[in-house]
């Protein structure tokens, strides 16, 4: 058919198996407006995927100071897609520029029922991108959780982040609860 239009119920190849391929080199495949492309088997080369990710997770509480802000060690991965994750140095380098979603959640715990405050920072090459600041007053269960989120644009080369605990308390100072996945780092890149 030289020109025109192909009206078919379904398309298959002779076999029943095997590779269909719809125009060729240098043209355009036009889906018109209000048509629906459904995928019930697995796509590639198109529609983007949210990788690099990563998640991190502690091996353990992490004691912080009074006053101070302090890197918190999220020393294990629960998965890293590009291996971009330094689980000595505690930070994401993505290798792949773009923008990306970053995650922290801190369960800190403080002793005593009196005031605290803690913030939970995202850094962004050394310096503070996002802080959540989460202001407690008398809370008798002693764990208090923070989260911090921000989409942040990466260069891919050489930018990096990182996850930071801040904790002020009338009470005895504790730790960042690192067991169960109670405090958890992740990020992955958005489509663009």
């Amino acid at each position: 058919m030289a020109d025109g239009t192909l009206k078919v119920g379904t398309i298959t190849t002779s076999s029943g198996s095997g590779t269909i391929t719809l125009g060729q080199s240098g043209e355009t495949i036009t889906i018109p407006n209000g048509a629906t492309i459904t995928n019930s088997g697995t796509q590639t080369g198109f529609g983007g995927v949210n990788t690099p990710m990563f998640q991190a997770v502690m091996s353990g509480n992490q004691s912080l100071s009074q006053g101070s802000t302090t890197k918190i060690a999220f020393n294990t991965e629960t998965f890293d897609t590009a291996s971009a994750y330094d689980t000595s140095a505690y930070r994401f380098t993505p290798q792949v520029a773009g923008k990306y979603q970053f995650d922290v959640s801190l369960q800190f715990n403080v002793g005593g029922s009196s005031l605290a405050y803690c913030y939970t920072y995202i850094y962004k090459n050394g310096s503070a991108n996002k802080i959540s600041l989460n202001d407690f007053q008398n809370n008798s269960a002693n764990t208090h959780n923070g989260t911090a989120s921000h989409i942040i644009d990466m260069n891919g080369s050489s930018d990096y982040v990182e996850a930071y605990g801040h904790v002020f308390a009338a009470g005895t100072i504790g730790a960042v609860n690192g067991s169960a996945k109670a405090s958890v780092f992740k990020g992955y890149k958005i489509i663009e």
